[in-house]
């Protein structure tokens, strides 16, 4: 994703570097990460889509506006697939005013231990690929650039959710591990924040308090066949996942083996709706309710004409290399 405020600065600015000092007070921290298992923040459930939360906080930098380059990689000593990456702005950097010049997110990936990073697809905007065994990588960079202020990021005051990082966890992965940590030396960019002449290389806390890379293991969460199915909430769904039939993103509604949906997941949907007229013939209602328009599990009446509408659109009019469909949680 890259949003040029003004062309003239854009070659310059993805090499950002100014001299001065190195405070190192202001703080990258992987604020948290979604469906981790119950209680256990060292394992992350199967079978679903993670987010790994990255905060920026400034409130110990010198007051004035910030200019920031850091990078991320994804990757699995022993061998997990995380599918792909793709890196989104989080709503601090969503909150950046107009007339920042350069707001600049790419995708890169590694084939053998971080070295020789290549940028993906469209300048970086595709997605980094998944696993290609235990030597490569996936990352992804944020640069914010302002040359005539206001804008950037506030020193002394800002602090919040800068972007994040969406990756998979797979059942057969049960038992290994996926990574996250900082990058120092991605592309042409580095570690730094700068303002003026000051720079600042933030510190790094993987959300347990201490720099270096954050690791979990993927935990294929078990049913119990003496747990009766209870009736929950969407928000508490995630505590066994066992009695909650969507999994990854919402689609699948024939209950193929394939996640990703297809035109046998529409030709479903418009068979519950307008042939048989039976809701029955739905695999699961969750991953039906494509627009996620149920407060909690979806009902044959929460799957409509728009789930169908949004499902077409993203298989056959945008396009899945171009849209996204919600997740299940």
């Amino acid at each position: 994703m890259l949003i040029v405020r003004s062309l003239a600065i854009a070659a310059t600015a993805l090499a950002v570097c100014w001299d001065g000092a190195a405070a190192q007070t202001g703080l990258v921290k992987l604020d948290y990460v979604t469906l981790s298992v119950p209680g256990d923040n060292q394992r992350l459930m199967s079978n679903q889509i993670h987010r790994a939360y990255i905060r920026y906080d400034l409130r110990g930098c010198t007051p004035g506006y910030w200019s920031t380059d850091n990078s991320f990689e994804v990757y699995s000593p022993d061998g997990a697939d995380w599918g792909y990456l793709k890196g989104a702005f989080g709503q601090l950097v969503e909150a950046l005013p107009e007339t920042v010049d350069l707001i600049y997110g790419s995708h890169w990936y590694s084939t053998y231990l971080g070295q020789d990073w290549t940028v993906t697809g469209n300048t970086g905007a595709d997605s980094a690929p998944g696993s290609g065994g235990i030597f490569t990588r996936a990352g992804y960079r944020l640069v914010v650039v302002d040359f005539s202020p206001p804008g950037g990021f506030t020193g002394g005051t800002d602090n919040g959710i800068a972007l994040t990082l969406e990756f998979i966890a797979r059942d057969l992965d049960d038992g290994r591990t996926i990574c996250v940590d900082t990058v120092r030396s991605f592309g042409s960019g580095g570690w730094s924040w700068n303002r003026s002449t000051l720079t600042d290389y933030p510190r790094w806390d993987n959300g347990l308090g201490v720099s270096g890379p954050r690791c979990w293991e993927i935990y294929h969460l078990p049913c119990s066949p003496e747990e009766p199915t209870r009736e929950r909430t969407r928000a508490t769904a995630s505590e066994t996942a066992c009695d909650y039939c969507c999994t990854m993103r919402v689609g699948n509604a024939d209950g193929s083996e394939e996640e990703m949906p297809s035109l046998g997941d529409v030709m479903t949907i418009v068979d519950a709706k307008f042939i048989t007229g039976n809701c029955n013939v739905i695999s699961c209602l969750d991953e039906a309710d494509i627009n996620k328009s149920a407060s909690s599990f979806a009902t044959c009446d929460d799957v409509t004409l728009g789930d169908i509408m949004t499902l077409v659109d993203y298989l056959f009019i945008t396009g899945p290399e171009n849209a996204t469909l919600p997740v299940c949680y």
